[in-house]
């Protein structure tokens, strides 16, 4: 299913699918912080963390091996990310957009701050993992 969601997006939209995709995958990352808020009441950042890890493994998105506190700024290095392993296997390099965008919504709302959220390697360009910076802006 996700294999067809991302071979269709990519076609029909070309270079449009990106945006679309990092647009999607922000309001998703919200979508989830918020839900942990209300229905799970979690208030500590470690806490929500570890759902983020939980939600991505059960959901079969990708494992995140860590996410790491470097001054203002996270890293977070997920191995088997979806988006990209099917990234790869289309020839496609254009590196994670939907979970880039996810990982800003969530974070966005987790710091309580604007976010750039910046891809270092990437599955989809021949990297084991996918590792990203996240850093308030």
């Amino acid at each position: 299913l996700a294999f067809n969601m991302f071979s269709v997006m990519f076609r029909e939209y070309g270079e449009l699918a990106p945006a679309i995709l990092y647009h999607v995958g922000r309001a998703t990352g919200i979508a989830i912080y918020e839900e942990l808020s209300s229905k799970y009441n979690v208030k500590d950042i470690d806490e929500y963390i570890n759902f983020l890890k939980i939600f991505l493994a059960i959901h079969g998105d990708g494992l995140i091996k860590h996410v790491i506190k470097i001054d203002d700024s996270y890293e977070v290095l997920i191995n088997d990310l979806i988006e990209c392993s099917i990234l790869k296997s289309l020839g496609l390099k254009y590196g994670s957009n939907l979970y880039r965008g996810l990982l800003g919504g969530f974070f966005e709302k987790l710091l309580k701050s604007n976010v750039k959220v910046s891809e270092k390697h990437c599955i989809s360009r021949g990297s084991p993992f996918c590792r990203f910076i996240v850093s308030p802006i």
